[in-house]
């Protein structure tokens, strides 16, 4: 596996992570063309040429396999799990675009539960070193598949081995794509799918006849007359496509919902889940190059816990029928906008952490401790209420916020493609209807959120989520209202793009 680095890449790691110097928390510009490249491999050469040969709007696409070479321990899950199996492969895909006037961005989508903090610091300075292109343009976005390796088990030597496979990759497929560059022209279109994406916290009327609540799986639920709840998920998949002159059409979907069906069937196999199915279905019926970017699922499953309501937990077959509504889009619903420059901004937030818990830190660590030692959800939630304490996640949540400072740093990013086409990124879980109100108020017809990107910082409630206790709120990094803060800075930022136009 090592024979993969070669000495000039360990080499170009390495000056790229000298390179990455620290800087203000907090910082809101928007950002020039190019920086400084310092090419030192003959790809990243090769890029950078091609970059400054390019004079119209183009778009370049790649993908690598990432998939692990040995079994390692598996994200998205409470219990331990270590892959056994590969059910489908893992890739990372980037796509390059630049509008001919000087500037350039890369969108990387991968088959991780997220971009990875590790992953994120070592290779996207890496990859601005190579070609020029600042970080600020460059965003690394986890589909947040529950069954691919988890990059933050630290001092694993499997993980350890991983990263050493995963990061090369990643510079790797950024220059390709860059070198892929093709003319291309854009359009844009939305479809409305079925029954394929549901709310995890809802009411319901029981077979009694009774109103009841359903939470998570753990437990933690309260619910009160007053609690206000959205039952329904936002069905809408956002669809971008380039023609391109002399190579493939490029598509990309944009839709919402945890990728976690195969964690619960098939828990020893490394899969991509729904969004490995649905690239599949897509290149098999379109003869396109694929890639998807998942949004605000915080709150959303693939699947219902409501028995009559549709379940789907096949990943092939799920990705195939969200295919079929991605091609209905694609065949009625897609027009042409002006592309134009791009343009982007960039603003890194500190919001405070949620240290409400503190008090009862070392009851939350004995905890802890009681189930990594146990197993047993139940003992540990019954011994956890009388001091508050929900569950054995809650305990974890409390004594991982306990050692962060006051606040935590959130890069959002704003790229925008002319007049009309706008993504937003956020390194956090965020619930769906903060996406929903900012598509409502954006200034751009079509505005795309991807979520799980340039790191991770957790999970990002709604204020309706923080009417009641759930999971995302035990786990939430920050205090209510960070949502909403989140909501309304993208709004800021889309604005001054609109208007630097």
């Amino acid at each position: 596996m090592k024979k993969c680095i070669s000495v000039l890449l360990l080499i170009a790691m390495v000056l790229g992570l000298c390179a990455c110097g620290g800087g203000d928390k907090e910082q809101s510009q928007t950002t020039p063309g190019t920086t400084a490249a310092n090419p030192t491999t003959p790809a990243a050469v090769s890029a950078v040429e091609k970059l400054n040969t390019v004079s119209e709007f183009s778009v370049g696409y790649a993908r690598i396999d990432i998939t692990p070479q040995t079994s390692v321990p598996l994200a998205g899950s409470t219990t331990a799990r270590i892959s056994k199996n590969i059910l489908d492969n893992l890739y990372a895909t980037a796509i390059a675009i630049a509008d001919g006037q000087g500037t350039a961005v890369i969108w990387m989508t991968i088959d991780l539960q997220r971009a990875s903090n590790v992953t994120v610091e070592a290779v996207r300075p890496l990859v601005s070193m190579q070609t020029g292109i600042p970080e600020s343009r460059i965003i690394f976005h986890g589909t947040h598949t529950h069954s691919g390796p988890d990059l933050h088990k630290h001092n694993n030597a499997q993980i350890e081995q991983y990263k050493e496979y995963l990061n090369p990759r990643l510079l790797s497929v950024c220059l390709e794509a860059i070198q892929d560059l093709k003319p291309a022209e854009m359009y844009v279109g939305s479809v409305e799918t079925e029954s394929l994406n549901f709310v995890k916290h809802y009411e319901y009327i029981d077979e009694n006849g009774e109103k009841q609540f359903f939470g998570d799986h753990f437990g933690t639920a309260t619910y009160n007359e007053t609690t206000k709840h959205a039952t329904d998920a936002d069905p809408t998949m956002h669809l971008l496509k380039f023609t391109r002159t002399g190579g493939k059409d490029v598509i990309i979907a944009n839709w919402r919902a945890h990728p976690n069906s195969t964690a619960s069937s098939d828990p020893e196999s490394i899969s991509p889940d729904f969004p490995g199915g649905f690239r599949r279905s897509m290149e098999m019926l379109t003869d396109c190059h694929f890639a998807y970017f998942n949004g605000a699922c915080g709150n959303l499953n693939s699947k219902s816990r409501i028995t009559t309501e549709m379940r789907t937990t096949d990943m092939f077959e799920h990705g195939h029928m969200l295919a079929e509504h991605a091609l209905e889009g694609l065949e009625n619903n897609m027009r042409k906008i002006e592309t134009g420059p791009i343009t982007t901004k960039q603003i890194v937030l500190d919001q405070p952490v949620n240290h409400t818990m503190d008090h009862v830190f070392y009851k939350a660590k004995e905890l802890q401790a009681m189930f990594q030692a146990t197993g047993d959800y139940n003992a540990v939630r019954d011994a956890g209420l009388p001091y508050g304490i929900r569950s054995s996640i809650h305990a974890g949540a409390i004594v991982s916020n306990y050692s962060r400072g006051e606040t935590t740093d959130i890069e959002l990013d704003a790229i925008a493609i002319g007049e009309e086409f706008a993504v937003v990124t956020a390194p956090n879980e965020l619930f769906d209807t903060l996406t929903e109100q900012l598509e409502e108020k954006t200034p751009y017809p079509m505005t795309m959120f991807f979520g799980y990107s340039n790191g991770y910082r957790g999970y990002i409630p709604s204020a309706y989520g923080w009417e009641y206790t759930c999971y995302e709120t035990d786990c939430s990094w920050t205090i209510p209202g960070t949502g909403e803060t989140i909501r309304d800075t993208f709004l800021e930022m889309l604005g001054e793009l609109q208007a630097a136009e």
